[in-house]
């Protein structure tokens, strides 16, 4: 249900409690008639109505004419919207024609001749009074011939104020929305108004922007319209500015409507718990300040309501109630924010300290310039952007990064910045509610195939943030059962093709470990690693034995499993402190060397991106096996499998600076390479080509033959082997091997 802009028209439709100012005006009214009543000579009386567009005046007017019909033995009610009129000729006519039906309905006119409900001596009045005020030619169609047989103006308006004064009845005439007319429409209906407003019995309610009106008529004749309204209306009456409480109570109802009645998700967060109380209590103070009147509320209901029906299963419901305010309130700044998306993110890189107090201002400045936003706006980004809050001082909500921002949807993760500016949902997108349903029921095909899926469409990154946040163990309403962990392991394990810190995966090596934490429950261990042993977890186990289970799933187990022992690990977890006792520690290693020997010969084992880890740990734990392997290899193909690795090719050239190719060369490999694979590299060169430079196996090939012969620029330890110094000895090589050739064919 949209919410549209229409005024109310009954008591029971007010949700702002606008009906004791309406019993206000009306018993003002009767109070007013009471006393005229009593008098021999009756008035008439103009009653100003005055607010700011939005403010209700319409409402107002409505709920004021209901009140006013339910008297028709005291008042009858006749109401001219004036801004229906095209042009002052159809605004005369109509000002006109309804004043005219009001009079005649009063019945103080008995036996006088009507004109489409109109007292005869009323048109006259009208046609005459007409001529005294500009307005278009022809506006009231006068007819000059039976004019000059009329009365006098004077005569007219005395007759018509007789008659009126004896009638039982009081006219409530009612004008609306006059603000909205042009200047000298305006100033046409108010001097209207003016020429007429002593007629007895007849009570004006006129409905109007003040300063809007008093500019108005300023306009058009240069003299202060101020002056002029005071001399019309005799009662002005301001329209109740609603207070923020009331417009912000209306609001707080009107949204918790739209959620629980859009939302089928179950696992949303309800309006009605301490939590979202507190935090809707923030977004409030927030937004406050844009909603000045019902108008600004139902603007923002609508754009809401819309974008919460597209988005509500991948945007967090309070940070997208703030994106869209400031679509609707502030839309230069969503532009800056779209175009310069990354300054609300922590960079990659390391950032400087806080600036000094005179750039902050700066910088607040020129974004304020740019995005055409006020300083509530910048409140506004900063609630939901820590980072940003950060760089222009200003408080921060939002939780820092992942954990329940990922499982919630904030957009201060930035995976999840897109979700918040799509017209339509993707059928590839990660949502909350499915990584809940992939990790608590989906069978294995369904999670590879959905993997495939994101990884594809570049979602992994995403998945991953979120199935980790799920199992964070922060997260108490979530549990694992013990025998998810094989489906969701063999789900992982199908896409090991991906490196482990690409920008798509750089959170899965986290994942098994969570998966199998989670499973566990840590915290009922109190976190004492010899808590968790064969007895009590003895299901890992079964992991390391489950051969689709990947051995790059299994590495970062051991990452894990083999803190505290001595094992082999990542610099960053190199200190770590036992996770899990020894009984549990020796029989996964045993396993998992195991496996690593079985692999090692099978193809593909050395594409692994986790080939050093392997390696390093081969050689540890059984370097002769690993020796007795590589001296069994007897082709260039094999050894190239192995050489590739020994003298990698570093491809992070960003990093290094370099624009051109570099090769790490690693030692501890290049030591137990075989001797022999010398003389089959020297056969090998005879067939090297001119370009090959540019094929990834000669460079390989040429760059051991440096490495044997003891090259100065590849015996550098930790140094990088650069193109440059490879392409002058290959070239050379290259060369020095055609001449040879060429040598021996002569």
């Amino acid at each position: 249900m949209l919410y549209n802009d229409q005024p109310i028209g009954q008591d029971e439709e007010d949700k702002l409690n606008r009906t004791p100012f309406v019993d206000e005006i009306v018993e003002l009214v009767d109070r007013y008639t009471e006393v005229d009543e009593k008098k021999d000579n009756h008035d008439g009386l103009v009653i100003g109505l005055e607010g700011a567009w939005g403010s209700g005046k319409t409402s107002v007017l409505n709920l004021l004419e209901n009140r006013f019909q339910k008297k028709k033995g005291k008042y009858v009610v006749q109401r001219l919207d004036s801004w229906l009129a095209l042009d002052s000729t159809a605004l005369a006519a109509e000002f006109f024609k309804t004043l005219g039906v009001a009079a005649a309905d009063t019945e103080a006119f008995p036996g006088e001749k009507q004109i489409q409900r109109m007292p005869n001596v009323i048109s006259n009045f009208a046609k005459s009074i007409t001529l005294s005020i500009p307005t278009p030619v022809g506006s009231i169609g006068v007819d000059f011939s039976k004019f000059s047989q009329s009365n006098t103006l004077r005569e007219e308006k005395e007759n018509i104020k007789e008659k009126l004064s004896k009638s039982q009845k009081y006219i409530i005439y009612m004008i609306d929305d006059i603000d909205r007319l042009n200047s000298k429409e305006i100033a046409f209906v108010m001097q209207l108004v003016k020429n007429i407003a002593d007629f007895p019995k007849i009570i004006y309610i006129l409905s109007y922007d003040h300063d809007i009106v008093t500019e108005a008529l300023h306009r058009i004749d240069g003299k202060n319209g101020r002056n002029f309204m005071e001399k019309i209306v005799q009662v002005p009456i301001q329209m109740p500015e609603f207070g923020k409480a009331d417009l912000l109570y209306y609001f707080y109802g009107e949204l918790r409507n739209i959620i629980q009645s859009e939302s089928s998700n179950e696992n949303k967060v309800l309006f009605d718990t301490f939590q979202r109380e507190v935090i809707m209590s923030r977004v409030y103070m927030l937004i406050y300040p844009y909603l000045k009147n019902l108008r600004d509320c139902k603007r923002l209901l609508n754009a809401y309501q819309i974008r919460y029906f597209v988005c509500s299963r991948f945007c967090d419901d309070d940070d997208l109630l703030c994106i869209v305010l400031l679509e609707v309130f502030e839309p230069g700044t969503i532009t800056y924010l779209i175009n310069h998306y990354t300054e609300f993110y922590p960079s990659p890189l390391p950032e400087p300290g806080n600036v000094p107090g005179t750039d902050i201002t700066k910088y607040r400045n020129e974004i304020k310039e740019e995005a055409n936003c006020s300083d509530q706006a910048l409140k506004i980004l900063a609630s939901l952007f820590p980072s940003f809050a950060k760089k222009i001082d200003e408080i921060s909500f939002a939780p820092l990064t992942g954990g329940n921002g990922v499982v919630e949807n904030k957009i201060s993760e930035r995976e999840n910045f897109p979700s918040y500016f799509i017209l339509s949902p993707n059928e590839n997108a990660v949502f909350s509610d499915v990584i809940k349903d992939l990790l608590l029921n989906w069978q294995e095909e369904r999670i590879m195939e959905q993997l495939k899926r994101w990884a594809d469409k570049d979602k992994l990154q995403n998945a991953f943030s979120k199935i980790w946040a799920y199992c964070d163990l922060q997260n108490r309403d979530f549990k694992l059962e013990q025998d998810r962990w094989r489906p969701i392991l063999h789900g992982i394990s199908s896409i090991q093709d991906i490196r482990p810190y690409s920008n798509q995966t750089y959170t899965w090596t986290n994942i098994p470990w969570a998966v199998v934490e989670k499973i566990i429950d840590w915290p009922t261990f109190d976190g004492r690693p010899e808590h968790i042993n064969t007895n009590t977890a003895g299901w890992i186990v079964a992991i390391f034995q489950d051969e689709s289970v990947s051995l790059e799933t299994l590495e970062v187990l051991m990452w894990h499993i083999g803190a505290g022992y001595e094992w082999s690990l990542p610099e960053s977890y190199a200190d770590s402190a036992p996770e899990v006792d020894e009984s549990l520690f020796m029989p996964c290693k045993a396993i998992f060397i195991s496996r690593l020997k079985e692999d090692l010969s099978k193809e593909g084992f050395f594409d692994s991106v986790m080939i050093d880890m392997f390696l390093t740990h081969l050689i540890k734990e059984d370097v002769a096996y690993v020796k007795q392997y590589l001296a069994s290899l007897s082709t260039i193909d094999s050894i190239y499998q192995w050489l590739k690795v020994a003298l990698e090719e570093e491809t992070n050239r960003k990093f290094y600076s370099f624009k051109r190719r570099a090769w790490h060369h690693k030692d501890n490999l290049l030591s137990i390479t075989p001797v022999s694979y010398a003389n089959l590299l020297d056969k090998e060169l005879d067939k090297m080509p001119e370009d090959w430079l540019s094929d990834q196996k000669w460079t390989t090939l040429v760059l051991y033959d440096a490495y044997i012969y003891q090259e100065p620029w590849t015996q550098i330890k930790g140094a990088l082997i650069k193109e440059e110094s490879l392409e002058e000895y290959g070239n050379k090589l290259y060369h020095e091997r055609k001449k040879i050739n060429q040598g021996e064919q002569s």
